[in-house]
């Protein structure tokens, strides 16, 4: 439907002219400033979302990721707490709450999260685990 970033702005940034409470379009527009590289503009879309709709887990979840990839690893921690709070079953929030938890070096936390669920035999669990036992000089652990 929108084949280029400035015209999706715009259009988000008109539903939010008349609606600030559009929770969707504050998403997407963080969306498309991330696309753009404009990481700033894309937490502070997020936060907004997340503030309208503070029990959605996919929001907290993407809050979350974004936080994360930008260093902010304890922020994202709580994000992805709460997005697990909300939804336990939430694969993609546990993994990367584990990962949150590896950046703070709170690495038995972290493996604690991979070990719950139905993520803990995703591929990416099972590679983060092995990092973080090779890390703590687990080594015989992550090998098997």
């Amino acid at each position: 439907l929108l084949d280029d970033g400035d015209d999706a702005a715009r259009w988000f940034e008109a539903a939010i002219a008349v609606d600030e409470g559009s929770h969707r379009a504050w998403l997407e527009l963080s969306f498309v400033h991330a696309e753009r590289g404009d990481l700033r503009q894309a937490i502070d879309g997020l936060r907004r979302a997340v503030e309208l709709r503070p029990t959605f887990p996919d929001y907290r979840y993407q809050y979350g990721t974004l936080l994360l990839d930008v260093g902010r690893a304890a922020e994202a921690a709580t994000q992805l707490e709460q997005a697990l709070i909300f939804s336990p079953s939430h694969g993609h929030g546990a993994l990367g709450l584990a990962r949150a938890y590896a950046q703070l070096s709170r690495d038995e936390d972290a493996l604690d999260v991979l070990g719950q669920g139905a993520w803990r035999e995703w591929p990416e669990s099972l590679v983060l685990a092995a990092e973080l036992l090779a890390r703590s000089s687990r080594v015989v652990e992550a090998r098997s």
